[in-house]
């Protein structure tokens, strides 16, 4: 039982301990695994999301161009360039499915899906069965789902680096929508300028959602992770593509073109497509180191707190072993110093008290010394006092017995002195007497005061004494007989037959 008393506690403390450390080990090895998850599969959809824009942009002038020869070169090449980028992706795919957070195992599964469906929309594309805008939109639903599972791949445990995550997503939503803006324009372009009313009002649509997203990313991005959004938005180019922007939605007629000019398109795009995405970069780089630096900072506290936690249950475990030990010593030790003062020490005090002998109170009763353990002494100064006090009682007790027998034997003696005394007389007055009856009466008396004799003697006895009348040689039977038969009353009955 007292085993189970340590037992219970020290597994429990392991327990927790076990706990604390499976807990902070398991959020450092998810953040380590975001990092990972990051390399071997975000770069690769990164790059892919790339090539799909500008095969997006290749599909969309072709088919806006009348299917023309010269235009499709350009988009075969893109072709090629987005297969390898898919082939890379899948490639980091099967390299990340140990690391892959399974809540992002659903969505990564539809986004190979709708890259499963790619072959299609290319084959749709090169026969003519969709329109322009039908293409831009197929295109359009890939990258969605591939925005979903960047969404979706976000699983950390630092509540501000997610939310970090989240907004730098949105950066990223934010480049796509001027990807398409680039390709419903070079779409436009290459038919004159002309776009439908249709292709106008996504247009409009995505400008809309680029600057609400980014006016997002500007004010909830942390200084560092939006200054190279700030210096896109913040440039000559910016500033441009955006009048650019402006005049498309404001000034449209679908029987004009689009007040652009080409060449001024071209290079404030391209520009301002660079800056965005040298930012958009540094924000990915500058979040994965972050990413990594709160990895780290939680394996040093892994094994900062598992280290100290270990030392502090193995402490545990020698304190309790080490006083479970002591404890059950002192408690054995306790435990066989009663059963000696119970089964041997005070039975041989009673029995020396028995046999009449002398007992030293304090040399027959000393204290147990059992151990060092506060609660321990105590109960042992308990049984000392209770060992001293029963000693005390049986010498006590042995002593009103033995001051009692020497009172009997004090009455006996004095009795025994007194009928001597009164035998003597009655002898000398038997030896006297001339008359029959006087005699006979002296003989009863004589023979009622042996009775009385033997009486004292067994007053002697019962204080623990022997008789006083004893034979140092052997006496006949007869004798004894006759000695007998003179102290019992009915002695006149009895007859000695020699």
């Amino acid at each position: 039982m007292l085993a189970v008393l340590f037992i219970v506690p020290l597994v429990s403390l392991l327990a927790l301990w076990v706990f604390a450390a499976s807990v902070t080990l398991s959020s450092a090895i998810q953040e380590r695994n975001f990092n990972t998850q990051d390399n071997t599969i975000g770069a690769p959809a990164e790059a892919l999301g790339v090539e799909l824009t500008l095969e997006r942009l290749q599909s969309f002038i072709w088919l806006s161009g009348g299917r023309r020869p010269p235009l499709m070169a350009p988009m075969l090449a893109q072709r090629k360039a987005t297969d390898a980028a898919v082939a890379a992706f899948r490639r980091g795919v099967a390299a990340g499915q140990n690391v892959m957070f399974p809540a992002g195992r659903p969505t990564l599964a539809r986004f190979l899906k709708a890259l499963d469906g790619l072959p299609h929309l290319r084959e749709v594309i090169d026969e003519g069965q969709i329109n322009p805008l039908g293409a831009f939109q197929g295109f359009n639903n890939i990258v969605n789902a591939q925005y979903q599972l960047y969404n979706d791949l976000i699983l950390v445990n630092n509540v501000p680096l997610y939310q970090q995550s989240v907004v730098s997503v949105e950066g990223g939503k934010a480049l796509e929508m001027v990807g398409r803006e680039v390709a419903l324009v070079g779409g436009a372009l290459t038919v004159g300028g002309r776009m439908t009313r249709p292709e106008h009002a996504v247009f409009t649509e995505t400008v809309a959602q680029q600057r609400m997203l980014m006016g997002d990313v500007l004010s909830e991005l942390n200084p560092n992770l939006r200054a190279g959004y700030a210096r896109a938005y913040t440039s000559p180019a910016h500033a441009a593509f955006a009048a650019a922007e402006n005049r498309i939605i404001n000034n449209f007629n679908p029987r004009t073109p689009i007040p652009v000019d080409p060449r001024t398109w071209q290079a404030i795009s391209t520009a301002f497509l660079k800056q965005f995405e040298a930012g958009a970069e540094q924000d990915r780089v500058l979040l994965t180191q972050g990413s990594a630096q709160v990895g780290d900072r939680l394996l040093r506290e892994v094994l900062l707190a598992g280290g100290i936690g270990l030392l502090a249950v193995a402490a545990s475990i020698f304190l309790m072993l080490r006083f479970g030990r002591r404890i059950s010593r002192e408690l054995t030790g306790l435990q066989l110093a009663a059963e000696d003062m119970a089964d041997t020490r005070l039975p041989n005090v009673v029995e020396r008290l028995r046999r009449g002998e002398d007992v030293d109170v304090a040399a027959e009763s000393p204290p147990l010394a059992v151990g060092k353990t506060t609660e321990i002494g105590k109960v042992a100064d308990a049984f000392s006092t209770v060992q001293r006090t029963a000693v005390e009682a049986a010498v006590g007790q042995a002593r009103l017995r033995k001051g009692i027998s020497q009172v009997f034997l004090n009455l006996a003696w004095r009795s025994q002195s007194l009928l001597h005394r009164q035998l003597s007389m009655l002898d000398g007055m038997e030896r006297r007497s001339t008359e029959p009856e006087a005699l006979e009466d002296l003989f009863r008396l004589d023979h009622l005061t042996t009775r009385m004799r033997r009486h004292a003697e067994g007053l002697t006895i019962l204080s623990g004494q022997a008789s006083a009348r004893g034979w140092r040689h052997p006496v006949p039977v007869i004798d004894v007989l006759r000695a007998a038969i003179a102290e019992v009353e009915d002695y006149t009955r009895v007859t000695v037959i020699t």
